[in-house]
């Protein structure tokens, strides 16, 4: 499964990078930054330790969930946390559905 993903991922790069470049191309803007470079950088380092620190908490009450409610642990790494790990992604975009639908 990890081959197919890869490649997938690859053949998506392809096609967004070489194929449909024009089609992909955002603006740019112009502009200077609100931030420095040292603030951002201690930001995005401050969100990698939380994002791991709660990854480590995910994946170590894991084993234990899975004995307490009889399931797998396939199911719950493959299932389970894919749909929590993009519930922000679907909320969104039923709200913007939602949004888009209420306005026409």
């Amino acid at each position: 499964m990890s081959i197919v993903l890869i490649l997938v991922y690859v053949g998506n790069l392809f096609y967004t990078l070489v194929t449909h470049r024009d089609v992909f191309a955002g603006s740019e803007e112009q502009g200077t930054p609100t931030w420095s470079l040292a603030k951002a950088l201690t930001v995005l380092a401050a969100a990698t330790a939380a994002v791991s620190m709660e990854a480590e908490l995910v994946s170590s009450a894991l084993e234990p969930t899975g004995e307490r409610l009889g399931l797998s642990l396939f199911f719950l790494g493959v299932i389970v946390l894919a749909l929590v790990g993009n519930a922000a992604e679907y909320a969104s975009a039923l709200y913007s559905r939602a949004a888009t639908a209420w306005t026409s």
